[in-house]
């Protein structure tokens, strides 16, 4: 390897491997393996800046029944350097006040107590590699947090129900009676950061070794099986991953003593957990661990750690969390350079869209709005901030700010086509499918052979069931482009939208090569299940739909459809939660609503539905399916007047070009003589 002497690694000759062979010609000496130590090579005064993202799943028979996500940016600062190791400041910062506030108003006194109770300030040794050794103030900060926590709720109890307050009470004193939990949460960060130092690898190959690793639910280590491998070394970073299997029994006894010591310690009543049934119950958990740390100074640059379980075979849980820099390979100029830009130049507008851009590449949409916004106040003419502010506010579900930031671009640049394919994709969020048709018009004016116009005059072309321009554009683009997966996938779904036997089969032949060329393709995958579904089956659409969710587990359509298809089997209950996380996920996602709406209409609660598919109606009023299901529930209902006015709304829109006949049907049994 003859980057050796350029990185920043302690590297010792193993010479344990060395034996000689015996051969009949002579001896023959092994090469000596290499041990490569993960290492710290950090300075006093080192500041670096992360983003630490959490996402924990619950499924209960392939179902999910719990999910949480969270951001928040970390800094490190390097205190101390000695030959004993390091003392670091790690400062742990929520982003925005409305994570905790909801969005309610504060005064400046309450906002310095946020910020004060919202930064979680540890102070941090690790011995000369860089291996943690021990958080020096970690009860007096996990306090320090409680408190001011209780502080704020005080402040705004009186603006919350009885109820609610009652319930955020409990959760506080729930916490303060089990500190361990929080300590145990926040630990897990930590060790993650620290993990990898000290860690010393085989270079030659992967192996496997017996290593103990905290296992996030007690505060013990349990031994397992490791598989470990050193991926790539070169100039900028080095690569380690990881995977583990604990020892079974030996994590049932750590759970089965911990949950014993805090039931004892809350004085929780009910049922206690048996050490018996506990040891007979099956517990599967597997972690795998990614890193990324740079060759020269040590600085981690992505932590990677998942985290998944299984218990008696029907509770299912994922744990994931991601420690990440804006430093890759091949971005030299990324977020941390640009975080060094507005030190030096704060009045240059370009350094704060550039980190913003960087922002919201990885996901802090908040961050990024605000540096686009900064940099506006400096130039309000900045087309490129105007454009990006429209994009991240779009991805917000900020539509209007959003419209406003790109008309404002536009009548400062009227003649960037990119400008209105950033529009149209606003305008087709807002349901405004002509107006958004025009705007790609003059995209294509002012750039005949744009991708991504031509791309979106056929997905709204679809919106308006003109699908034989619709199949005319996409096969437009397949002349150029015939062997593109993506491309392939969504000419299938206009294909299938002809509703005929011919069409069916050639969207079949689309999907199969497209799945051919890309066999993990997310919108082949998509394209079948919709296939699927339109073709009524339903239980193959779920099969389809559940490999999609195993691999993106936060897809707020692929819950929607799948929730649709378990309302069409009649399992409601599954198929409500399902809308309902499409909810989650998307707040003004009306085909949620409007399916959610009839499936709590065939569940009951008709009032309470109908309110949902009129919300969906009030978003989208072009959408003919919740006219349908407008007037189908009002039927049930007894008013027929009204019924039947929908009814003939969702006719004039076109329904049984899209969907069939059931609505004249309708029409033709209860409203027309």
């Amino acid at each position: 390897m003859s980057l050796l002497p350029r990185i920043a690694l302690s590297v010792v000759l193993l010479f344990a491997a060395t034996s000689i062979l015996a051969q009949e010609d002579g001896d023959e000496q092994i090469a000596p393996l290499e041990i490569w130590t993960c290492q710290a090579s950090w300075a006093l005064g080192d500041t670096m800046g992360y983003e630490v993202r959490f996402d924990d799943h619950t499924y209960e028979n392939g179902v999910i029944k719990n999910r949480k996500h969270s951001n928040y940016g970390l800094q490190v600062i390097v205190l101390d350097s000695t030959d004993a190791g390091y003392l670091l400041l790690w400062k742990r910062k929520i982003y925005t006040v409305e994570e905790i506030t909801g969005g309610l108003a504060m005064d400046s006194d309450m906002v310095r107590l946020y910020r004060d109770m919202a930064t979680l300030d540890l102070r941090i040794r690790t011995d000369r590699n860089g291996a943690l050794q021990v958080v020096e103030n970690m009860d007096a900060a996990v306090d320090s947090f409680l408190i001011g926590i209780r502080r704020l709720a005080a402040e705004f109890g009186d603006q919350l129900d009885s109820a609610t307050m009652a319930n955020f009470n409990g959760a506080l004193d729930l916490a303060a009676n089990n500190m361990d939990i929080i300590r145990i949460g926040l630990m897990a960060d930590v060790d993650l950061f620290f993990s990898p130092f000290g860690l010393e690898v085989l270079s030659d190959s992967f192996y496997t070794e017996t290593v103990s690793l905290p296992n996030l639910i007690t505060d013990g280590s349990t031994p397992g099986i490791a598989k470990i491998e050193l991926l790539y070394v070169n100039d900028l970073s080095y690569q380690v991953d990881i995977s583990w299997v604990p020892d079974e029994e030996a994590l049932k006894r750590q759970i089965l003593r911990t949950v014993a010591e805090m039931q004892k310690r809350s004085g929780t009543k009910g049922k206690k957990v048996k050490a018996k049934e506990f040891r007979d119950m099956e517990i599967r958990m597997t972690r795998s661990e990614h890193y990324i740390i740079a060759t020269v100074g040590g600085w981690p640059q992505r932590l990677h750690a998942e985290i998944v379980s299984d218990v008696g075979g029907t509770m299912h849980r994922e744990v994931i969390r991601t420690i990440s820099t804006d430093v890759f390979m091949d971005q030299p100029e990324n977020e941390l350079y640009y975080e060094q830009q507005i030190q030096e130049h704060p009045e240059v507008a370009l350094n704060y869209c550039m980190r913003g851009y960087h922002r919201a590449i990885r996901g802090d949409l908040h961050g990024a709005e605000e540096d686009q916004t900064m940099a506006l106040s400096l130039d309000p003419r900045f087309v490129p901030s105007l454009q990006q502010r429209a994009i991240v506010r779009n991805e917000m579900q900020d539509y209007s700010a959003a419209l406003l930031d790109i008309d404002a671009a536009i009548a400062i640049d009227s003649l960037d086509a990119d400008l209105y394919d950033v529009r149209t994709d606003i305008l087709g969020e807002l349901y405004r499918y002509e107006e958004a048709l025009d705007c790609i018009e003059i995209s294509l004016r002012l750039r005949p052979s744009g991708k991504d116009a031509l791309l979106d005059r056929s997905r709204i072309l679809v919106r308006l069931y003109r699908y034989s321009e619709a199949l005319g554009t996409m096969n437009a683009l397949l002349e150029e482009s015939p062997d593109d997966a993506l491309l392939l996938s969504l000419r299938a779904d206009i294909h299938k939208s002809f509703r005929t036997a011919e069409a069916d089969s050639l969207a079949h032949a689309d999907l199969d090569r497209s799945l051919e060329l890309d066999p993990g393709n997310y919108n082949a995958l998509f394209s079948l299940a919709n296939l699927l579904i339109d073709r009524a089956q339903y239980s193959e659409a779920v099969v389809v739909l559940d490999s999609i969710l195993i691999r993106w587990k936060s897809d707020e359509f692929a819950y929607l459809n799948r929730g649709y298809a378990y309302v069409q089997l009649g399992h409601l209950d599954p198929g409500i939660r399902d809308l309902e996380a499409a909810l989650d996920l998307s707040p003004m996602n009306s085909f949620a609503m409007n399916n959610l709406g009839w499936a709590m209409h065939l569940n009951g609660q008709s009032k309470e539905g109908l309110a949902e598919i009129e919300r969906s109606i009030t978003l989208d009023p072009s959408n003919s399916y919740a006219h349908y299901n407008k007037g189908k529930v009002l039927l049930t209902m007894g008013r027929k007047d009204e019924a039947c006015r929908s009814l003939e709304q969702s006719d004039s829109m076109g329904f049984d070009v899209a969907y069939g006949p059931m609505v004249k049907q309708l029409l033709d049994q209860h409203c027309r003589p």
